[in-house]
């Protein structure tokens, strides 16, 4: 696994915001915003793995979309090393965007079914010129061998492979632009488990040989903690805790992040919760809602009027990690 001590910055997030307005009435005039991304900053290292994770619904999908400009952000900025992706014009992200691709989460529906494999793999570098329309068998076909996969794969079509293959395609596809960061999103989600070992085995592998530079979000810890070098905790849209792998998983500063660590399920029946009971009180608040304090606020059990009243600020605490959470001041380093 990648060292996470590099200071060189390949992606850099300040106070990224994505709404999406809510329009009522005959004139579809906007009433309200849903705040799916609100004000996330962070910072990715040259070669290293950063896991999003965080409960179904929090932003995770739509912050790797805008980051991408897939989902053009509604404030705050994006540097790729020393590029601004915001102030670019579409013909000049166009070709920003070439060094971030995405592998999306369902395997089944994110390959074109009336395309060959061989298509599929080779379309997007044949149109960006990075290869002649003579080339693609050769090309294809060591992105196929570097998945896993064989030549004789090329002529067939997205049905007649199983998940797995079909997630190896999507890497595949995924390298052909020779990328510097790879946004996994859900990657191995829809997998069975024997099948995500694979495929995390080989994104590794991918990642020593080529210096790759992974987001990967999941909602399963145990995929994170087999994966990351640092990991970001986000809860309605807002990240609340940035650690390394080790810290986070020992000793979690934030509420949110303990009740999360908390809810993995465990094999010893002398430490499983009984069953029927529920790890935080209350539900997710709606992304509609616009906090002036903590978004962890109403399911927090510490929560106080100042938490209600004040967002917290990002602070480093003696453990290493940076959290927004009020009472971790008395750990402050």
């Amino acid at each position: 696994m990648t060292s996470s001590s590099s200071n060189a910055s390949i992606l850099r997030v300040q106070d990224l915001q994505t709404y999406f307005p809510i329009r009522q009435g005959l004139l579809g005039r906007t009433v309200g915003f849903v705040r799916a991304v609100d004000g996330v900053s962070f910072v990715l290292n040259a070669g290293e793995t950063l896991g999003l994770v965080g409960e179904s619904g929090c932003g995770k999908s739509t912050l790797a979309r805008s980051l991408l400009y897939l989902h053009p952000p509604t404030g705050g900025r994006v540097w790729l090393k020393d590029t601004e992706l915001g102030v670019l014009s579409s013909t000049e992200l166009r070709k920003q965007r070439l060094r971030m691709q995405l592998i999306f989460q369902n395997p089944y529906a994110s390959l074109n079914p009336r395309l060959t494999i061989e298509e599929i793999i080779s379309s997007a570098a044949c149109y960006h010129g990075h290869i002649r329309a003579s080339e693609t068998q050769d090309f294809a076909t060591k992105l196929l061998e570097q998945v896993g996969l064989r030549s004789e794969h090329l002529k067939r079509f997205p049905h007649e492979f199983s998940g797995g293959q079909r997630q190896r395609i999507s890497i595949a596809r995924a390298l052909a632009l020779r990328p510097e960061i790879v946004l996994c999103d859900e990657a191995v989600s829809s997998l069975d488990v024997s099948i995500q070992a694979q495929i995390l085995n080989l994104l590794l592998e991918l990642q020593q040989q080529q210096g790759l530079s992974y987001l990967f979000i999941s909602h399963d810890l145990a995929v994170i903690q087999h994966l990351a070098d640092r990991v970001a905790v986000m809860y309605l849209g807002r990240i609340v805790e940035i650690a390394n792998r080790k810290e986070l998983f020992q000793t979690p500063a934030h509420p949110y992040t303990q009740a999360l660590l908390r809810a993995i399920p465990s094999g010893d029946p002398k430490t499983r919760r009984p069953l029927g009971e529920r790890v935080l009180a209350g539900d997710v608040p709606s992304p509609t809602k616009q906090h002036t304090g903590c978004v962890f606020a109403e399911r927090c059990p510490q929560v106080t009027s100042e938490c209600r009243q004040q967002r917290p600020e990002f602070r480093q605490i003696r453990t290493g990690q940076l959290v927004a959470c009020h009472h971790a001041r008395m750990d402050s380093a």
